[in-house]
């Protein structure tokens, strides 16, 4: 028999045994236990995750055996009112028209597959059908009436129904009091990933809708209660097993807090005596996620202070851009990429150093004029980053401490200077940078040899200033940058002022042809985003295998971080994962 599989790490289930981190199920009267099968096969089969491209939502009724109670399968119990069956003998056991698919998960690997393989032995073929209407019927309405109800384990958000066969006995005792009507709980309809969301996401969401998303807390199942951070994290194991990388963390956010967070993989794996698991303080180089969180904030907050204006062209703030090719280029058009500056170019290769890059970036040709077309370029963030500096009168470092991570309560979380010893792997020998290098036909000798840890990945970063730069250079934990995500979603004034957050979150979008606002992307449905996002959501990607994602109508913050270059870079495109991670944040509860 091949060895098990380790488990995903899970934040908030404590591994206590196998039976506790898996989960044991009660077999029938006098046989042992069921027990499932496969690595985190508890985790899996409750998880309802997202499919590869191409699978289709789980057919209704693939889940699996579940023992209703008498009434739970009712014509009169389904939504829209329809004519009772009583009097037309009896309860009906049939009929599942498939209303509940939008309440289940879509799942990522066939074994994870409730009633699959790899899943439990009940599969009596009568069991299987469902009647999905009756069943969200009766849990709008409360507890069916009749037989008691045994808890079976089953997927997130199903709870175990009566044995069949024993309403008779308790009619012969009589009926049992009705149960109290639950209290009536607002929640908003489920429908399918993206549709009505998109269609309404122009307005983003009114106020006090966020008190009003509140979620009812996710049932118990009996044996080991899946979270949604066990959802996620056997989400992440499946990205760790396909080799998209070597590990990962993410975490999703609502207005009130974080919903779930989960580790999965190492955070390094090489040098080999260093190596060590992801979790809740890892660091991960964040990338070009740097531009929005810290280049975006930093700019909006000395606006808000009265240091600068959007509006400034950038040669106010240095001799070296006071010449005819940047003019009419400002802040704003710096910010959201419409400045018409190169897409990268290797500063360090004619001299490392503030001093140098002033001088190289003066150099650089555009490549349109200033607000003609949108170009996604690194070194307009370089630029931003002297402008930044000369308004606030001290290094980014300092002034992201103070006006970011400090007011938040991120400091250590959130850095631009992080400890070496709680970063994710980066990578060997700066392989990425050698190859834009050669491919530009530049060449330079000054490139870092063996694993990179604790420093920042991007070359013009790191030799601008050790990593502090708004190109990139900034460190993370999956839950700070959540953090940040959430006070722009419910306008945390400790971040930017009311009047500044609404800009950010007003739509703009590629209809709009501006794909960037304010140096956040807007999510789009062929794009990172995926069609589960509404199209107020914004966000960003980075070159290291980050992302943050906020989706105001949704009220979600979606961040998926990941070490996708350690300790050698993986050519898969994380674009497909992140859709599907999308979309599994936003079936959590």
């Amino acid at each position: 028999m091949p060895p098990r599989a380790p488990l995903a790490r899970v934040s908030s289930v404590p591994r206590r045994g196998r039976a506790r981190a898996v989960g044991l199920r009660r077999g029938r009267r006098g046989r042992p236990p069921v027990r499932p099968s496969g690595p985190d096969a508890g985790c899996r089969r409750a998880a309802g995750l997202v499919p590869p491209a191409g699978r289709p939502y789980p057919r209704a009724g693939a889940g699996p055996p579940l023992r209703r109670g008498p009434g739970a399968g009712r014509v009169d119990a389904r939504p829209g009112g329809r004519r009772t069956a009583a009097g037309r003998g009896g309860p009906r056991r049939r009929g599942g028209t498939g209303g509940g698919r939008e309440r289940r998960g879509v799942l990522l690997d066939p074994r994870a597959r409730p009633g699959g393989r790899g899943g439990g032995r009940h599969r009596a073929p009568e069991r299987r059908r469902r009647d999905d209407a009756g069943e969200d019927a009766r849990r709008r309405e409360g507890p069916a009436r009749g037989g008691r109800r045994r808890r079976l384990a089953g997927p997130p958000g199903r709870a175990g129904g009566a044995v069949p066969g024993r309403a008779g006995a308790r009619e012969a005792r009589g009926p049992r009091p009705r149960a109290a009507p639950r209290p009536a709980q607002r929640r908003a309809p489920r429908t399918a990933p993206g549709a009505d969301r998109r269609a309404a996401g122009g307005a983003g969401p009114p106020p006090g809708a966020a008190a009003a998303r509140g979620r009812p807390p996710r049932r118990a199942t009996r044996g080991h209660a899946v979270t949604p951070s066990a959802s996620l994290a056997a989400f992440l194991a499946e990205g760790v097993e396909a080799g998209l990388f070597a590990g990962a963390a993410a975490a999703v956010a609502g207005p009130d807090g974080i919903l779930a967070e989960a580790y999965s993989g190492s955070a390094r794996v090489e040098p080999a005596g260093d190596a060590a698991p992801s979790g809740p303080g890892t660091l991960w180089d964040l990338a070009s996620l740097t531009k929005p969180l810290a280049g975006t904030t930093l700019v909006l907050g000395l606006a808000d202070a009265g240091a600068l204006a959007l509006s400034d062209e950038i040669g106010r703030f240095g001799d070296a851009w006071r010449r005819s090719r940047f003019e009419g280029v400002t802040l704003r058009r710096l910010l959201e990429h419409e400045a018409g500056l190169v897409g990268w170019y290797p500063c360090y290769a004619r001299g490392e150093g503030r001093a140098a890059y002033r001088r190289t970036l003066a150099d650089l040709d555009p490549e349109a004029p200033p607000g003609q077309r949108s170009l996604y370029s690194c070194p307009g963030y370089l630029l931003l980053s002297e402008a930044v500096e000369t308004a606030a009168g001290g290094d980014l470092s300092s002034q992201f401490d103070r006006r970011v991570a400090a007011p938040l309560g991120l400091v250590g979380d959130l850095t631009f200077a992080p400890e070496a010893s709680r970063c994710a792997g980066g990578e060997r020998d700066d392989a990425s940078e050698r190859e834009l290098v050669s491919r530009m036909g530049l060449s330079w000798s000054g490139f870092r040899t063996g694993v990179v840890t604790g420093q920042a990945n991007d070359g013009n970063a790191f030799r601008r200033a050790r990593g502090v730069s708004l190109n990139a250079g900034l460190f993370g934990t999956a839950r700070a940058v959540a953090e940040v995500g959430r006070a722009l979603l419910v306008g945390d004034p400790r971040l930017l002022r009311d009047a500044t957050v609404e800009e950010v979150l007003k739509p703009a979008g590629r209809a709009a042809g501006r794909p960037y606002r304010l140096g956040w992307q807007a999510a789009t449905a062929e794009g990172s985003g995926g069609p589960a996002l509404s199209s107020a959501s914004f966000g960003h990607t980075g070159f290291t295998g980050t992302s943050l994602f906020v989706d105001p109508v949704a009220g979600r913050v979606l961040v998926l971080l990941s070490n996708r270059l350690h300790p050698d870079a993986r050519p898969a495109d994380l674009k497909p994962f992140r859709r599907r991670f999308h979309e599994a944040g936003l079936a959590l509860s």
